[in-house]
């Protein structure tokens, strides 16, 4: 379950947020439940938001009117492609990097096990893990 004002931040997948319906929203409480993935059948999506397609489409349009403002200059430094999916690496990513437990983060990911997580997220434990040595030995030359 995730709260409303933090459904940006939940790490869901596309299919998950693409699951949602109103019976899955709690307004009073702010929350929502995640049950899962949307179907595809035969290769196409079945039952809920049909509209799939125009929602992978959203990032690429806000990204392209801020890098190509109409009768405006262009930022000094454009936004890069993301997809919608990538969101959720980016959560996964920022999670790790500021030290949440590996299995905190796969709770929110809703992998199976922490060890999806690790190898998924192998080069991010591994910079966590140089920078925690960089600490160690900062604190020992202080000592």
């Amino acid at each position: 379950m995730s709260r409303l004002d933090d459904l940006p931040y939940a790490g869901a997948r596309r299919g998950e947020l693409l699951n949602l319906r109103w019976s899955d929203v709690d307004l009073d409480g702010k929350q929502i439940t995640i049950t899962g993935p949307a179907g595809v059948v035969d290769g196409e999506r079945k039952g809920r938001p049909r509209a799939a397609r125009h929602r992978d489409r959203a990032p690429r349009m806000l990204i392209n009117a801020y890098n190509h403002p109409k009768g405006g200059r262009p930022p000094a430094e454009p936004l890069p492609y993301a997809r919608l999916h990538d969101l959720r690496h980016i959560h996964a990513t920022t999670l790790l990097l500021a030290g949440v437990p590996v299995h905190v983060v796969t709770a929110r990911l809703g992998h199976a096990d922490p060890a999806i997580t690790l190898r998924v997220y192998a080069h991010v434990v591994r910079s966590a893990e140089t920078a925690a040595a960089d600490v160690f030995a900062k604190a020992i030359k202080a000592a």
